[in-house]
């Protein structure tokens, strides 16, 4: 669409593009002119979530947290619960009332509520406290969905209701830890009421949630501690139950220590039995050599008695040194002392013995033998020596093989005692850590989630101001621009052949006039119409003198698609026309029009079946008629898409007019048939294009109502049709 066309639709509907948007104003207007006045109220609450103040260090401030956070808030803030609370904590407040109360709420709201509430409901709801009246609503709400309450919070009650609470509105203040909260209402009272109420509300309802996060965590952690406490408790008992019961003060020390005593005196016991077979050896070679050299009785009674003494001595010294080895005991080193002083005194009270007996042999063997004696003694004392050492060592040997016998058994069970004691502390401590993070944490959260108001709401004096200017330069607007949607859509797909220049495109045959639409008898529409049959008219003429044969009457058909597109007022039309231009016209018609058609000299009937017969010819259908004497015959067709037409004076014809209404669409059927049409006629074939809107054509349009001056009378054309007015057909 052209500018040019856009501008002449939006002249055409100039009308409709003004009075539409006006009415819908004044409907605005009306309606709106009552609204209730709007007052607004804020209030501004400090969070903290955004600097990160708490007792834990790893409060640092996190921009997605930080978001996440305020989304909370805010998500808390518009929830049902929350902002169903306020109102059953509004109207609580407002049932307390004994009498009006300017301070609490407007006349008009408490004389609504008094509409909304009867007497007996609220003495019913009615407590002797707020919070009491609070319990008491919300065990009624509760009770079925059909009540009083349930019905006022779910409507759209501009007090009490849920929808009037959508118009809390809560933002973060940019860059700060402060959340503000607005709040609209036609009552000024109750909007600074409704804020107090909902700041009350919500920190309440936040805190409990900041804390009941934690406080499950806080209670297991709380009872597990307590029953690992228990566990280590028992743990521990049973671990030193096990120690008394054994004797154990350092299982791990006592075990090496007898290993390693028991490992000692094995090597201890080894290197005495080698040195006592070696004394014993040698002991029994100085016996062998003593005999052999005829030496008295070395085993007499007395001999064997201090062999036995000494053997008992030795016996005591090595248990005593035994025991005390490594020891730092001065009995036991006075008893050392004494007892080896005692086997000295025996070792000399047998070396006197053997040197008493030799002394009463004076003889040269005897006298070789004293220094054996003297190596027999020192063996023989050797010899009981050890003996006592080892008889004591074997009785230790099985000491220490008893006692590490009965203490090796208990190295796995002390390992299993000490790993549940170890498993049972370490749980305890874990828990315990658990329970410290937990209040640490409880601490934290009521630091941190510790909401203040900051900025108290407040009553607001002066309402705001009325959006009602606004919604009239939307509305009014709003409406022109549809409007002119709606009319450039309509006319961008408007496909009808509404004016020469759309016809052409789509015809593709040129125009050769128009014939407007009539609506009345506007003197201006008259004119129009006047003007374009004085065009056509023109425009046949010019045909005319366009044939080859001036002798002969130049043949016109019309022709049409389809029944009822303007043929019959077009030819009346033309041939009044040329008639009163004092050019012989005939007017020929099909012969079912007779009912229509007014039989004159200037009219005539044929029949379109007669027609069909090659060998006819014009003037064999105009029987009466002197056909010479014309100069332009004009030719009806009927419609050729819908009736049997004369196809035989198709070639007779010097010009073909295809009539077509304005307000139809062109087919493709009608491409076609016209397309054959040409194939058997050779005569030009232009478009008529009837019942055109003024609006719609540029033609008509620039035509512009003159007054017509008084002493010429215009000649008025008698139509050849037998109607009362001459008639255009309609779009």
């Amino acid at each position: 669409m052209t500018f040019k066309s856009f501008y002449r639709l939006m002249l055409r509907n100039w009308l409709i593009l003004i009075s539409i948007p006006l009415i819908t104003a004044a409907s605005i207007y009306y309606f709106a002119r009552k609204m209730d006045k709007e007052y607004t109220s804020d209030t501004v609450i400090y969070t903290g979530i955004a600097s990160g103040v708490g007792i834990k260090t790893d409060n640092s401030s996190d921009y997605f947290a930080t978001n996440r956070a305020f989304a909370n808030l805010l998500n808390l803030i518009n929830s049902r619960e929350t902002k169903q609370e306020v109102a059953l904590r509004i109207l609580a407040s407002h049932l307390q009332l004994k009498k009006y109360d300017p301070a609490v709420l407007s006349w008009k709201t408490y004389t609504h509520l008094n509409e909304l509430i009867s007497e007996p409901l609220k003495k019913k709801l009615v407590g002797t406290t707020v919070e009491e009246t609070v319990k008491k609503l919300e065990n009624y709400l509760k009770s079925n969905q059909q009540n009083e309450i349930y019905t006022i919070l779910n409507s759209e009650e501009p007090g009490y209701s849920l929808k009037a609470l959508s118009k809390i509105n809560a933002t973060q203040l940019p860059n700060s830890n402060l959340l503000k909260i607005d709040f609209s209402s036609n009552d000024a009272v109750m909007c600074q009421q409704t804020l107090e109420i909902l700041s009350n509300v919500f920190i309440r309802k936040h805190t409990e949630l900041m804390e009941g996060q934690n406080e499950s965590v806080m209670n297991y952690f709380e009872t597990a501690t307590t029953k690992a406490y228990k566990r280590l408790e028992a743990a521990e008992e049973n671990f030193l139950k096990f120690h008394k019961t054994n004797s154990l003060i350092n299982y791990n020390e006592q075990a090496s220590a007898i290993a390693a005593d028991k490992q000692h005196m094995l090597e201890n016991y080894n290197s005495l039995e080698m040195q006592y077979a070696g004394a014993f050896g040698a002991l029994k070679a100085v016996e062998k050599t003593l005999k052999e050299r005829g030496a008295v009785n070395l085993y007499n009674q007395e001999i064997l008695q201090l062999r036995d003494q000494l053997s008992k001595l030795n016996t005591q010294l090595a248990e005593v040194e035994v025991i005390n080895r490594g020891k730092s005991n001065a009995a036991a080193t006075s008893q050392i002392a004494t007892l080896k002083q005692q086997a000295d005194v025996i070792e000399n009270k047998i070396r006197i013995t053997m040197d008493n007996a030799y002394s009463k042999i004076q003889s040269v063997q005897a006298v070789l033998s004293k220094d054996l004696l003297n190596e027999w003694i020192k063996n023989t004392v050797l010899v009981e020596e050890l003996k006592g050492q080892l008889f004591v060592i074997r009785r230790q040997l099985k000491v220490f093989g008893e006692e590490y016998d009965k203490v090796a058994p208990l190295g796995a069970e002390l390992r299993k005692i000490e790993r549940e004691k170890d498993l049972a502390e370490k749980e305890y401590f874990s828990l315990l850590n658990g329970l410290t993070e937990s209040k640490l944490n409880q601490r934290n959260i009521e630091i941190t989630s510790e909401l203040t108001v900051v900025d108290p709401p407040y009553t607001p004096v002066k309402a705001i101001k009325s959006n009602l200017l606004l919604l009239l330069l939307f509305g009014a607007s709003g409406t022109f621009f549809m409007v002119t949607a709606y009319l450039v859509g309509s006319e961008m797909l408007d496909n009808s052949l509404k004016n020469t220049f759309v016809a052409t495109q789509q015809t593709g045959f040129p125009i050769v006039g128009i014939l407007p639409v009539l609506f009345g008898k506007k003197k201006q529409q008259i004119l129009q119409a006047k003007t374009a049959e004085e065009l056509l008219s023109r425009q046949v003429l010019l045909k005319m003198q366009q044939r080859n044969n001036a002798n002969e009457p130049f043949i016109i058909g019309v022709l049409s698609s389809l029944a009822e597109e303007g043929k019959s007022t077009a030819i009346s039309i033309l041939t009044n026309q040329l008639n009163t231009k004092g050019i012989k016209t005939l007017a020929l018609f099909p012969e079912d029009h007779t009912n229509q058609i007014a039989s004159g000299t200037h009219t005539s009937f044929y029949s379109p079946l007669y027609g069909l017969n090659n060998r006819i010819t014009i003037a064999d259908i105009l029987i009466g008629k002197n056909y010479p004497s014309y100069s332009v015959i004009f030719i009806e067709f009927p419609a050729v898409l819908e009736n049997t037409y004369p196809a035989s004076l198709l070639k007779y014809l010097d010009f073909i007019v295809l009539t077509v209404r304005a307000n139809r669409t062109w087919q493709k059927t009608d491409q076609a048939v016209f397309e054959e049409i040409k194939k058997v006629s050779h005569a030009p074939i232009e478009v008529l294009l009837n019942g055109v809107l003024a609006k719609n054509d540029d033609t008509l349009t620039s035509i512009k109502h003159t007054a017509t001056p008084k002493a010429v009378k215009p000649k008025v054309i008698q139509p050849i049709i037998g109607q009362q007015e001459e008639v255009h057909l309609p779009v």
